[in-house]
C-alpha cells in the first residue's frame, strides 16, 4: 500500500537485539518477583492493548524511571501485630473486628533475630520501658521469651528524661521552605556592634 514507508515487521526486524544464546537466562532470579502475566498473542489484542480507553487501567503503559522495578510483596494485615497489644493495651475494636493479629505467640516465632551488632536496647536503657515491645529488633533484654510480654526495668519507667531530638520548630520549617529564614550568627553580629 504506502511503497515510501517500510513495512511494520522490516521495521521492528531493524530493532531487535541479537543476543548469544550464553547469555539468555533460563529461569527468572529467585530474588525477583514473577512475571505478571504474558503479552497479548494476536496483532488484534496487541492494538487493543495500546490504547487507552480510559475504562481499563491495566493497558495503560507504566511511565517513569521505576516502570521495570520489582515490586514487593504486600504483608497481609493478619501477618502484623495489633498496636494496642503491642503496647500492652486492650484493642478497642475487638480481637473478632481486628484486622490486625492479637497472637503474640505467633508474632513471637516470626519475629526476626535481634541485630547482634547492638548488646541492649538504647530506648529501655534510657527509660526503663521499650515502646517497640515485641516488634524491637534488639529486645532479648526487655521481652518475655515465653508470653511475649515486653518487660519494665524493676526500678520502674523512668519519667523526666529528655531524649536528643534534633526537629525544628514548624515556623522554622516554613521559613526554611520559603527561603526567608535570617541566617545571623548571633555572635557574629553582637562582634560587628
Amino acid at each position: 500500500e504506502n511503497e515510501g514507508q517500510p513495512k511494520k515487521q522490516d521495521a521492528e526486524k531493524d530493532f531487535c537485539v541479537k543476543v548469544k544464546p550464553d547469555f539468555v537466562l533460563k529461569e527468572r532470579a529467585s530474588c525477583l518477583t514473577p512475571l505478571e502475566a504474558t503479552p497479548p498473542s494476536t496483532e488484534d489484542e496487541r492494538s487493543r492493548g495500546n490504547r487507552d480507553d480510559g475504562n481499563n487501567r491495566r493497558n495503560k503503559k507504566n511511565k517513569g524511571q521505576n516502570k521495570k522495578r520489582p515490586r514487593d510483596a504486600k504483608i497481609s494485615y493478619a501477618d502484623k501485630i495489633c498496636h494496642a497489644i503491642l503496647k500492652g493495651e486492650e484493642c478497642p475494636f475487638g480481637a473478632d473486628k481486628c484486622k490486625y493479629s492479637h497472637d503474640l505467640k505467633c508474632i513471637l516465632a516470626s519475629r526476626p533475630d535481634d541485630i547482634k551488632e547492638v548488646d541492649k536496647c538504647p530506648i529501655y536503657e534510657l527509660h526503663g520501658y521499650c515502646s517497640f515491645g515485641v516488634m524491637c529488633r534488639v529486645g532479648n533484654c526487655h521481652i518475655n521469651k515465653v508470653t511475649g510480654v515486653n518487660l519494665e526495668r524493676p526500678e520502674g519507667r523512668v519519667e523526666g528524661v529528655k531524649p536528643v531530638m534534633n526537629f525544628l520548630r514548624k515556623e522554622v520549617q516554613q521559613q526554611l521552605r520559603k527561603k526567608k529564614y535570617p541566617f545571623q550568627c548571633k555572635r557574629h553580629y553582637e562582634k560587628k556592634q
